[in-house]
């Protein structure tokens, strides 16, 4: 077990944070991109395949980052692997992205919505209750080589339609912290010593 009050491992998830903050941003940005060229026209086969790469990609990162933001909160990574660490974190997800769109509620209701967001009848649903489990396992399908991936055991195109909500709203909450750090700024340790200059 990693406790992180020890401030050399908490600085250390800090820099893996960041690291996992910036790969997020960059699939994501790759993600809309893409997208948005599918909506107006026909991808090439190529741009077909970067267009589901850079999706599961963000996803990817998009949990890794959550799930470093809940060990840190916690304080160590205690209780977070295995068959049990998977149920705990599919009630993470599904606790936080709860409290993300309940945000959006009561901000909307008390008149401090800042302008951008959608409707309130957008915010105010329940979140469906398999969203962390169905979250976990793309992630889970779509980071290891497994045959899954591509046999159809699970649909992305579903995905996206059931759950991209839930995902974007994630994302917008951790970029709007995470995202205003800039890497130039940071020490990153081991990633910003890497060379083939060796």
């Amino acid at each position: 077990m990693k406790n992180f009050s020890d401030g050399e491992l908490d600085s250390a998830l800090i820099a893996t944070i960041h690291h996992e903050s910036f790969l997020m941003k960059a699939s994501h940005d790759a993600f809309v991109r893409l997208g948005q060229k599918q909506i107006v026209s026909e991808l090439s086969a190529v741009e077909q395949v970067q267009l589901f790469s850079s999706y599961t990609s963000f996803l990817h990162h998009l949990y890794e980052l959550s799930v470093a933001c809940f060990m840190r909160d916690q304080g160590s990574d205690e209780g977070f692997s295995g068959r049990p660490g998977s149920v705990k974190k599919d009630k993470l997800f599904q606790a936080e992205a709860s409290r993300v769109f309940r945000g959006f509620v009561d901000r909307l209701q008390s008149g401090q919505g800042e302008g951008w967001e959608n409707d309130i009848s957008y915010y105010d649903v329940e979140i469906p209750t398999d969203f962390g489990e169905k979250f976990r396992k793309v992630r889970n399908f779509t980071a290891h080589a497994i045959t899954d991936r591509t046999a159809g055991a699970i649909d992305l195109s579903d995905f996206y339609a059931d759950y991209h909500k839930y995902v974007y709203e994630l994302y917008r909450s951790l970029h709007r912290y995470w995202g205003r750090f800039n890497v130039e700024n940071l020490d990153m340790k081991s990633i910003s010593r890497f060379t083939v200059n060796v």
